[in-house]
């Protein structure tokens, strides 16, 4: 959703090479090329458009960013960090093992836990009990990917945002 937020803002149109499990948005900004990609593929699986992606595009991987959820942050609040584990997140341990580094951005939108003895697959998978949490963290996380494609450099993007996006 995220991809898509940013694509509509920046008025960019989907593109979809023949076989290649991705689509894709192709931009320039400040005379710098850059893809927005939206895997086609099972969650767990992401790390399977990282060859083709790179081979492709010609983009290097350290450009990479990548949003996923978080269980671990209220619904709707965003964390940027820059490299780290997969911290259990099976999309991220699938993009780490296939691009063999860990050093790339991640934006995590926090979409909370479920309730005890709710499952955690059927929590993800789910609709979220709080729909317009979700929309403000896919809007914060929008605004991450644009203000880095205008060249904001991506320590003062974290202090902003890692900080204001507290919430009890």
């Amino acid at each position: 959703m995220v991809i898509d937020r940013v694509a509509t803002i920046l008025d960019l149109s989907a593109k979809k090479k023949l076989f290649q499990p991705y689509n894709f948005f192709k931009g320039v900004t400040h005379g710098t090329k850059y893809f927005l990609v939206k895997p086609l593929t099972y969650m767990n699986k992401s790390g399977l458009i990282i060859q083709n992606l790179f081979r492709n595009t010609h983009m290097d991987l350290s450009n990479l960013l990548v949003v996923c959820d978080n269980l671990d942050l209220p619904p709707g609040v965003i964390r940027i960090r820059k490299g780290g584990s997969d911290a259990g997140h099976n999309g991220l341990k699938s993009l780490i093992q296939a691009a063999e580094s860990k050093h790339f951005i991640r934006i995590y939108i926090g979409i909370g836990r479920p309730d005890s003895g709710e499952s955690v697959i059927d929590y993800v998978l789910g609709v979220p009990d709080d729909t317009r949490k979700i929309y403000e963290g896919i809007e914060l996380a929008s605004t991450v990917i644009i203000k880095l494609l205008n060249g904001e450099p991506i320590h003062k993007i974290m202090n902003e945002f890692n900080r204001k996006n507290l919430r009890n």
